[in-house]
């Protein structure tokens, strides 16, 4: 059935009206709203069954409270669809979703300030859900009932708050000037972030841990991470799969000048990077890793990645692009394969760890088939205790095996190019296919162990023979066959 509300003479009692009206018919029913700003004026409106409100557009309707209560309440049994109104509550909540009850959001905007949206509370194992389309939300998303999922697909949000399992699709996550925390997981179920944009926030991904238990994986894809003021952390016990992502310009802020840039691995999850771009961040002033810094038992492992001019935000310290200081029993280590890293350019040629620094006996730092063109340091017994098919230029600090590596180059050998554009995802450096030692250089064995596919996704060799130092196969072409991502 199809309701019209179309005035605002008294909307509050003509909304609840058209709400109890609704119970008469057995089917999911209409309510129309005109342009116009309508007021809730009595409490909360609780929808019971399946209702649509649709209104003439976010920019076009709006619904506000001036109270402190929920202008749409979905109890359980629920199921509310709100379409193209703005909704609002100087001191409440604009959606709010409870157990066994779900909403849908199309074409709405929460303003900053203005409530947000979520689900209750309680129960923790509730199955309050709600997706979110083609939407602003400036208050922020809360969903906190760990049985529900929450989906936000093609929209604009300020913070996200998450304990259910959650995906953001083609979708942005924006702090703005008030600097919120980014997307914090409060759980251990499944998170998917796919094709996305973090930015401005102080914790872009903040992933916490709710028991010991091993939790869901975290799978981010095509995203970028962009001017935030601080890293991706946390302490769940899980799989972070990152394929495709960039990290530009974080530069940590007055509040946080303890923080890396990047990532600041401790330990929980294990972080495995592929196809990246870390580039431009500024971190701060703690002792070990400006711009990633992986501590005792933290786990990172990077592949077919480039990083390019990073370093402190002011002053100068141990690990300039990446620290690890390992002070501690726990396993840590820190992989690199097929990375091409350059120092940054307000550094020298004689800065000591621009690239890396390790110290502590215990980490077990790996760096094979990489472009490194910049310096690492060591202190406390730290070393690389892999490296094979590397080819490093500007001195030679990192201690590799000169049997089985490029050492003590001329930056020029390297012929790295420009960072530019060069296919793919993200910005790479793609070298002289005549003048550079990385071509058909790499460690055979080591390149087939990686994988099939450089920063690009363009095919390497398959038995690693001709294989190329550092992220870009330099005559390479595109995975035609797998290009419209097939193969997931």
């Amino acid at each position: 059935d199809l309701l019209r509300v179309a005035g605002a003479r008294d909307f509050d009692q003509m909304l609840r009206e058209a709400v109890d009206a609704t119970a008469a018919t057995p089917e999911a029913d209409t309510i129309v709203l005109g342009a116009g700003q309508y007021q809730v004026t009595r409490g909360e409106v609780s929808i019971d069954r399946e209702i649509r409100i649709v209104g003439a557009g976010s920019a076009a309707t709006r619904v506000t409270s001036t109270g402190d209560y929920t202008v749409l309440h979905v109890v359980p049994f629920g199921a509310l669809t709100a379409e193209g109104m703005e909704i609002g509550s100087v001191d409440g909540i604009a959606v709010e979703v409870a157990d066994n009850a779900n909403a849908t959001l199309r074409d709405v905007r929460v303003p900053a300030n203005a409530g947000g949206i979520g689900t209750e509370n309680e129960p923790e194992t509730g199955t309050a859900s709600i997706r979110v389309e083609d939407s602003a939300i400036d208050s922020g998303i809360a969903c906190l009932q760990r049985g529900g999922i929450c989906r936000v697909f093609d929209s604009t949000v300020s913070n996200v708050l998450m304990e259910a399992e959650f995906e953001l699709v083609r979708s942005v996550v924006d702090g703005g000037p008030t600097d919120f925390w980014g997307i914090t997981i409060a759980s251990d179920t499944p998170v998917t972030i796919e094709d996305s944009t973090i930015r401005n926030t102080q914790r872009p991904l903040y992933l916490l841990a709710i028991s010991d238990a091993p939790a869901a994986r975290v799978n981010v894809r095509r995203t970028r991470f962009i001017d935030n003021t601080g890293p991706l952390v946390g302490d769940r016990v899980s799989i972070v799969d990152m394929d495709e992502v960039e990290f530009r310009h974080h530069v940590v802020g007055d509040a946080n000048l303890g923080d890396a840039a990047v990532l600041y691995a401790i330990p929980g999850p294990s972080w495995f990077i592929s196809r990246a771009l870390v580039v431009g961040n500024r971190g701060g002033d703690a002792l070990d890793g400006a711009v990633i810094r992986v501590v005792a038992g933290g786990k990172v492992v990077f592949d077919n990645s480039t990083f390019d001019d990073n370093t402190f935000r002011a002053g100068a310290s141990y690990g300039h692009t990446i620290g690890v200081y390992d002070n501690a029993s726990t396993p840590t280590f820190l992989w690199l394969f097929h990375v091409t890293m350059r120092r940054a350019l307000a550094l020298n040629d004689a800065t000591v760890g621009s690239l890396l620094t390790v110290r502590g006996p215990g980490a077990d730092v790996r760096v094979d088939n990489s472009a490194l063109y910049g310096t690492c340091g060591f202190g406390g017994g730290g070393a690389i205790v892999q490296g094979v098919g590397n080819a490093e230029a500007a001195n030679d600090t990192c201690g590799l095996d000169a049997a089985t590596n490029q050492v003590d180059l001329a930056p020029s050998q390297l012929a790295l190019g420009d960072l530019a554009d060069h296919g793919g995802f993200t910005r790479s450096f793609l070298p002289n296919d005549r003048l550079s030692v990385l071509v058909d250089a790499a460690d055979p064995a080591m390149c087939a162990f990686i994988g099939a596919l450089d920063q690009r996704g363009y095919v390497r060799p398959a038995d690693g023979v001709g294989c190329d130092i550092g992220a870009i196969e330099v005559d390479a072409r595109a995975d035609v066959i797998f290009a419209d991502a097939f193969e997931g």
